[in-house]
C-alpha cells in the first residue's frame, strides 16, 4: 500500500455530529507525526496581554487548523436517515461554523488519546 493511501479499518475515524439540526459524518485521517507535533505547538502558544498571560489567536485556532489537515470527507443526511451526501471542502467552509468544526477536532483527538464517546465511531 502507498504511503499516501489509508487503511479505511485503521487509519481513520468516523465523527457523528448534528449541526444546525442537520445530521453529519465527519470522516477523519489520523494525523501524521509533523501534524501532531504542529497541532501541539499551537496550543501551547501564549501572549502577554495586559500583564496576564492568554492563549494567542493560533492557541484558540488550533483545533479547526487540526480539521482542516486531517478532514478527508464531511457528509451531510440528504432525506432518509441513511441517506447521505458528500460535501465540498467549499461547502464545508461555508456550512459548518468553526465551532463545529472545532468541536469535531476535538472529539477526533479524545479518540487519538483513546477516549471514546457516543460520537465516535471507527
Amino acid at each position: 500500500m502507498d504511503e499516501n493511501e489509508l487503511d479505511p479499518l485503521l487509519d481513520v475515524t468516523k465523527i457523528y455530529r448534528t449541526i444546525k439540526g442537520v445530521p453529519m459524518i465527519f470522516t477523519m485521517r489520523d494525523p501524521s507525526q509533523k501534524e501532531d507535533l504542529d497541532y501541539r505547538r499551537r496550543t501551547q502558544k501564549m501572549i502577554i496581554k495586559n500583564g496576564k498571560v492568554e492563549q494567542s489567536d493560533t492557541a484558540l485556532e488550533a483545533h479547526v487548523w487540526h480539521f482542516k489537515q486531517v478532514c478527508v470527507k464531511a457528509e451531510r443526511q440528504n432525506g432518509g436517515p441513511d441517506s447521505f451526501v458528500e460535501m465540498s471542502k467549499e461547502e464545508v467552509e461555508r456550512k459548518v461554523p468553526a465551532r463545529a468544526q472545532a468541536t469535531v477536532a476535538m472529539l477526533h483527538i479524545l479518540e487519538l488519546e483513546g477516549v471514546e464517546t457516543e460520537q465516535i465511531k471507527n
